[in-house]
C-alpha cells in the first residue's frame, strides 16, 4: 500500500467523514510503515460507535483506542491489503459461525448484574451502555436499536433470547450437515 493510496484514502475521509461517522474530526496518517491510520472523534461513544460501525461494514482490519486518548481510534492495515472496506462473500458462512450466532443470541442477558458493575443503566426500554469494552458479545449481538444517549453516549434497546433460536440451536449442532 502505496503512500499517495493512504494519502487519498485520508483525503476522501476527511471530506466526507463527518456526514459518515457521527462525531469525526478528522483522519491522519500515524504510520506509513506498518500502515496505522488515527481517527480523532468528539467522544469516546462516537469513537466507540465508529468502531462497532467499521466492523459491520466489514473492515479486517483491527482497531482500538489509542493508550492515551479515548476519543482517538488507532486502525492498523498490514501492508498488501486494499484500501477501504470489505465486506465477507455473501452466502459463505460455516456451520461452526451459524451456531457461534444463535449461541450468543440464545444466552441470556444478565441486566441486573451489568447494572450493578457499572457497565449498563436502564432508560426506559433501552439501556445506556457506560462501559462498552465490558459489556459481552452475546449482548451486542442482541442488540436491535442503535441510538446517541446523553453526553454522547450509546443507547441500546436488546431483543430477549428465544425459544425458537434455542431450538435451532440444538437442531443445527445435533444434525450434521456440512460446512
Amino acid at each position: 500500500m502505496s503512500n499517495n493510496e493512504l494519502e487519498t484514502y485520508v483525503h476522501r475521509i476527511n471530506e466526507s467523514g463527518g456526514s459518515h461517522y457521527k462525531g469525526l474530526i478528522n483522519c491522519a496518517i500515524a504510520s506509513s510503515e506498518p500502515p496505522i491510520l488515527e481517527y480523532d472523534f468528539d467522544s469516546s461513544p462516537n469513537a466507540d460507535l465508529f468502531i462497532l460501525t467499521r466492523q459491520a461494514e466489514g473492515s479486517k482490519w483491527k482497531m482500538e483506542h489509542a493508550p492515551d486518548n479515548e476519543r482517538r481510534v488507532l486502525e492498523y492495515r498490514s501492508s498488501g491489503q486494499s484500501i477501504g472496506p470489505t465486506k465477507p462473500p455473501r452466502g459463505e458462512i460455516s456451520k461452526d459461525e451459524i451456531l457461534q450466532i444463535l449461541q450468543q443470541l440464545t444466552t441470556p442477558i444478565d441486566f441486573d448484574g451489568l447494572t450493578a458493575a457499572g457497565v449498563l443503566k436502564k432508560s426506559g426500554a433501552w439501556y445506556i451502555v457506560l462501559q462498552p469494552v465490558k459489556l459481552p458479545r452475546h449482548a451486542w449481538r442482541q442488540a436491535i436499536a442503535i441510538e446517541s444517549g446523553p453526553k454522547g453516549a450509546l443507547k441500546l434497546k436488546f431483543t430477549k433470547s428465544t425459544k425458537k433460536a434455542e431450538a435451532l440451536y440444538r437442531r443445527i449442532a445435533g444434525r450434521g450437515f456440512s460446512d
